[in-house]
């Protein structure tokens, strides 16, 4: 089949402002990702914008199709990420910055961000962070991020560093002593001690 054109893709967009059902909204949400051109992408930015929390997942849903080495759609998350205070909705952004290919300087406004919510008071927000910081931050002392999450009061983010420290290969003999005592811990959990 053909790529929708361009009057096909306003219908789309128009027909979603318009529709009430929230199964429509969904059909027409999945037709719209299915062509993520620069008309879809401003219309997902302008979504994403939106006060009323509905359409802003929605928004938030059509702007995953877009890779972050796009820098609108990478400064959008990044500026989302410093305005907002819900706790669901931050590990929400934090679990989109799906990791690319971007030069470092380019990165650094959202490694920044991600180094702020490993600080989080929030659980998840910090194991969200510890998560992508892993995959972003390739300029910066990973070993010394993930040593950090290591001793994270709360089993997610210590899983999630686990994750990290796996998905990365960092060694160092810190780490390792970590890892060894959180293994032969009694208090550990089994979920934590398996990964």
């Amino acid at each position: 089949s053909t790529p929708p054109n361009s009057a096909a893709i306003q219908d789309l967009m128009r027909q979603f402002a318009f529709e009430t059902e929230l199964d429509k909204r969904g059909a027409l949400l999945a037709k719209l990702q299915s062509t993520p051109n620069e008309e879809v992408k401003q219309f997902a930015l302008e979504l994403a914008g939106s006060n009323d929390p509905v359409t802003r997942q929605e928004g938030l849903a059509l702007l995953t199709v877009f890779p972050l080495d796009d820098s609108q759609v990478r400064g959008f998350l990044v500026s989302e990420i410093d305005q907002e205070q819900d706790p669901a909705m931050l590990k929400t952004l934090v679990d989109m910055l799906s990791p690319t290919m971007v030069a470092t300087e380019d990165a650094a406004p959202l490694v920044a961000q991600l180094a702020r919510l490993r600080e989080h008071p929030d659980p998840e927000v910090r194991a969200a962070s510890v998560m992508q910081s892993s995959q972003w931050d390739r300029g910066g002392n990973l070993e010394n991020t993930l040593h950090q999450a290591m001793m994270d009061p709360d089993a997610r983010v210590r899983q999630a560093a686990i994750g990290g420290i796996t998905a990365e290969r960092v060694q160092s003999d810190r780490v390792k002593d970590m890892l060894l005592a959180t293994a032969y811990d009694p208090h550990t959990s089994g979920e934590e001690r398996t990964a």
